[in-house]
């Protein structure tokens, strides 16, 4: 059965593992995952199949803003393909609107095709360019959905 559920600590390393497997100069730490997970203002969701954690999104907000923020998305390299990333962004949308929040931004890099397909069929509009965003030099869009 799959399905998108909050992470607690016990996803951390499940987490971690993911992040490793996705990215490189440009990862998050443990300590900042269990953060994330654990502190922050905001929600860790996950996707299990089998007992097996496949794919996380983060995403973070401030009270008395109208703005959630997609902090992290990451889907294991093997399980791409099957819909995780669009159930991922799906509840980042439910959470948005049952924190009250308008709109929900991203940054994104510029040279990672799927991630920019995926947000632009979800109705993301690129609201600017942010040069030398990445560890390698690489710019980031900085995206936005409203929801209103």
């Amino acid at each position: 059965m799959t399905g998108v559920k909050k992470a607690t600590s016990t996803d951390l390393d499940a987490i971690v593992a993911i992040e490793n497997a996705c990215f490189t100069d440009d990862r998050f730490s443990r300590r900042q995952l269990g953060y994330l997970i654990t502190k922050a203002q905001g929600a860790c969701f996950i996707i299990s199949r089998n007992n097996s954690v496949k794919a996380y999104i983060s995403v973070i907000y401030k009270n008395n803003t109208s703005n959630l923020r997609i902090y992290s998305i990451a889907v294991l390299p093997e399980a791409r393909g099957r819909g995780f990333g669009q159930m991922l962004i799906d509840k980042s949308k439910t959470f948005a609107r049952e924190q009250h929040c308008s709109k929900i931004t991203l940054e994104v890099k510029t040279t990672n095709a799927g991630a920019l397909a995926l947000y632009k069929k979800n109705g993301f509009q690129i609201n600017g360019i942010i040069p030398n965003y990445y560890h390698d030099g690489t710019a980031a869009y900085h995206m936005i959905l409203n929801l209103k």
